[in-house]
């Protein structure tokens, strides 16, 4: 997380989602967010230290759940975690175009996973795609087009 804050580079998949959510609020990461937004990243390092600590307590606390989860069978786990993912995008914006859409993209990925396509790089390219694309442009002009 903070090489991703100190550099503007994430170095996973999940890091290259957070790096989108910064850039949609209007936040640069690099070098120069330690100095404009230094409450921000003291926040979010605070909130990584809060996070440890609620995030070990709940797990030593639902270690019998998430055992008990494991010994059910993935033919009744499988309905329920589709039908939480459909509920979800129903409810974002009550739309049925919203439900294809999650259905196309489950599809999309169910897919890459039989075809053994990594998923990090892809979200790369949509996170740092345009970011990369302004770079590149703004260098060319700086060189002449050489």
């Amino acid at each position: 997380m903070l090489p991703m804050l100190a550099l503007g580079i994430p170095g996973s998949a999940t890091s290259a989602v957070m790096l989108g959510g910064l850039m949609i609020w209007g936040l640069d990461p690099g070098p120069m967010l330690f100095i404009e937004q230094r409450d921000f990243v003291w926040g979010v390092i605070a909130s990584m230290y809060l996070g440890n600590v609620i995030g070990v307590i709940l797990a030593l606390a639902a270690v019998p759940l998430f055992a008990a989860m494991l010994s059910v069978s993935f033919s009744i786990i499988g309905p329920i975690i589709v039908t939480v993912c459909l509920v979800g995008a129903y409810t974002v914006a009550s739309s049925p175009f919203d439900l294809w859409l999650a259905l196309v993209f489950g599809a999309v990925g169910y897919a890459m996973n039989k075809l053994d396509y990594p998923l990090a790089p892809l979200v790369l390219a949509m996170v740092i795609g345009d970011k990369a694309e302004d770079a590149f442009r703004q260098s060319m002009r700086m060189s002449g087009g050489a």
